[in-house]
Formats: C-alpha cells, structure tokens, sequence
C-alpha cells in the first residue's frame, strides 16, 4: 500500500535518540515537501512494526539500536519494497564501509547539507537491487570494526575486543576498565565516552557509576535497592531510574520463561 498522493514518498524515521528525531523530522517537512513523514519509531520492535504497517518508499534506520541493530531490521520486515538510508554515529572507517558497500548513509550530525547530500545520492542511485550483497559487506566491515577499541596505554595504545570488557566504573574524570581476564586499566576519560562509544553493543548504563557488558551478567537482584551481579562475582547497584531500560534491554539479550 504506497501513499495516496503519487508524488509524495512515505518515509519512516528510526532512531532512538529524541533530538536526532526531531532534528530529522524537522527538517524534512522543512525543506523537502515531496516526502511525507508516515512514523517514526526508536527500536527494533517498533521499526519492524512500523515498516510493515505503513510500508515506507524510504527508510532513514540508525545502525544502533537499544535491542538490536539497523541489520536486525532489514532481516525481520516482511514488507521490503522500501529503500535504506543509514544514519551513523561512526565516522572515517564507517564512511568506507559504505562507499565501498554503495549503500547511502547520513553522518551525524544530521544538518540540512547532508540531508540534501543523502536524498540527492539516493535519487540518481537507488541501491535495492543486490542488496542482500550490499548488506552483507556492509555488515561484516562495520561489524569488524566495532568488535575492537583501542585504548591508550603507558607507552602508547593498545587494542582490546570490546567483547572482553566486563564493565567500566567511574573514578571522577577516569574510567576503570575491568576486563574478563581479570587485567583491569584507567583510562583518563570519563564514563560517558565509553557510554557513548559503546552503545549499540552489549553494553547498558546501569548507574552513574557502572556500565556494564550484558553477556557477563549471572543475576538481577530485585529489591527496594536492586542489584546485578556479574559472572566475576561483583555485585554492581542499579539506580531506580535505569531499571527499565536495564530490564528492557536484558529481556531482549536472553531467552525467558
């Protein structure tokens, strides 16, 4: 089912940041009266819903997502009569990824210039044919690249899998990284970096203090003052505030009865 107006292409924001919503939005009902905005949604679920529901011309997705990712909702949809544009975070080694994969991308932050940039390339080159391949290395180069993080060390830097990290905890303006092996490092940044740098994976803001990887969780204690406990045996708190979005995303990481 297209839009009712021939000349008018639906489109669906995906995003789970509010400002990055609303900066979108805005500017597309601003300067591009030919697009129509049919939904906007800010998870995995609610894209897959969406996309199938109002069966968008074009989708903006964010490659990370608080239960998933952009890929996870391109695999789930069963409407895909609809053209992808990427918005991302990352920056050099992700815009190569793209060009290489001919896929179209939006670099945050989104202003009008890019927009324009992204629409125009989208027009005179619609990427739907081969996309599965286009996908698939898409995928794989980003997916190669995120599963790293280079972090500074005494006499220079050096490369950990994030998959290794079991949580980082704030000491004032550093960060203590404890890894699986035991080994633990501050870095002289603070939390919110890894925060922001690590969204998207398996990492989940539990307290302003901790951030923790999900795959190493053992228990959630419930309670007036709730508490996680980790495979390494420490028992991090979790703020009263945190607590849905710790569930949420928890819910989404492991099977259930």
């Amino acid at each position: 089912m297209k839009s009712a107006e021939p000349n008018r292409l639906k489109v669906v924001i995906i995003d789970d940041e509010e400002y990055c919503q609303v900066i979108l939005n805005t500017l597309l009902t601003t300067h591009f009266p030919s697009l129509e905005i049919a939904g906007i949604g800010a998870s995995v679920l609610q894209a897959v819903q969406l996309i199938d529901s109002v069966q968008p011309d074009i989708v903006f997705l964010d490659i990370s997502l608080p239960d998933g990712s952009g890929f996870d909702v391109l695999e789930r949809t069963m409407f895909t009569g609809y053209e992808v544009i990427f918005q991302t975070s990352f920056n050099e080694y992700a815009v190569q990824a793209f060009e290489f994969s001919a896929l179209h991308y939006l670099l945050k932050p989104i202003t009008y210039e890019k927009l324009r940039r992204a629409l125009d390339k989208y027009k005179t080159y619609k990427t739907h044919d081969n996309l599965d391949s286009k996908l698939r290395i898409l995928k794989e180069s980003i997916t190669d690249k995120l599963n790293n993080i280079l972090l500074p060390s005494g006499d220079g830097l050096t490369m950990y899998n994030i998959n290794e990290i079991v949580r980082c905890a704030a000491e004032a303006n550093y960060t203590k990284i404890y890894f699986n092996s035991g080994e633990s490092i501050l870095v002289s940044k603070n939390l919110q970096n890894f925060d922001s740098m690590l969204s998207g994976s398996n990492f989940v803001r539990v307290h302003n203090s901790h951030l923790i990887n999900l795959k190493y969780v053992r228990k959630y204690i419930r309670g007036k003052h709730s508490t996680i406990v980790l495979t390494d045996g420490n028992e991090i708190p979790l703020s009263e505030n945190k607590k849905d979005d710790f569930k949420e995303r928890l819910s989404h990481f492991a099977k259930s009865l």
